[in-house]
C-alpha cells in the first residue's frame, strides 16, 4: 500500500518515508535508502529523514555518510534526541 502511494504521488515524502522505514524494519537497507532520499527530496527540512537516512547508511558500514546525516539532521532541529544518539553510537563503532 505504501509503494503504491508513493508510486501515484511520488512527491508525498510521509509516505516515502513510512515505505523508507518498513523497508528498514526489513533490513532492505539499500531500498530504504532510496526512499528516505526521495522523502529528503520532497522536504528537506525535515530532520527525522535524515537521521532516518543516516541509520541505513550506519547499517551498511558507511559511518562517513551516516555522521555526515546525523550532523544535518541535528542542524535542522537541535531538539531531537534520537540524532544526538544515533550520532554518538557511530562516533564508537
Amino acid at each position: 500500500m505504501l509503494q503504491q502511494a508513493c508510486s501515484i504521488k511520488p512527491e508525498n515524502s510521509v509516505a516515502c518515508n513510512n515505505l523508507g522505514l518498513s523497508l528498514f524494519e526489513a533490513k532492505e537497507f539499500e531500498e530504504a535508502n532510496e526512499q528516505f532520499k526521495r522523502a529528503i527530496n520532497y522536504d528537506n527540512k525535515n530532520a527525522i529523514y535524515y537521521n532516518n537516512i543516516a541509520l541505513c547508511y550506519y547499517h551498511e558500514n558507511n559511518n562517513e555518510n551516516a555522521i555526515k546525516h546525523f550532523e544535518q539532521a541535528i542542524y535542522l532541529d537541535p531538539t531531537e534526541p534520537k540524532a544526538y544518539y544515533n550520532l554518538g553510537n557511530t562516533y564508537l563503532a
